[in-house]
């Protein structure tokens, strides 16, 4: 079984250099990624999640995080072409 990881980032600036190691170590871990990134975020995050990783990356307007958290249910959906999709859900709060 494949093991990926939807996730959503609403986050004007986060420290680049962590995100960096925090890409990295999340490839080694998942099959794949998908994520939902907010128009608030700041455009050099936008552009490393989208350009400088194999995350399957859509950037999204904000209307709230169940909003945001469906468009990345309905993205992988859209995207993905495992037929069984098993999920559990962890929320981390930064």
């Amino acid at each position: 079984m494949k093991t990926v990881l939807l996730a959503t980032i609403h986050h004007p600036n986060i420290s680049l250099p962590q995100l960096k190691q925090i890409t990295a170590a999340t490839t080694k871990i998942f099959s794949a990624v998908y994520v939902t990134i907010s128009t608030v975020t700041s455009p050099e995050i936008t552009q490393l999640l989208t350009e400088e990783t194999d995350f399957h990356c859509q950037v999204i307007t904000p209307h709230g995080a169940a909003d945001a958290r469906r468009k990345v249910l309905d993205f992988v959906c859209r995207m993905s072409t495992i037929r069984q999709i098993c999920f559990t859900a962890i929320l981390i709060r930064c």
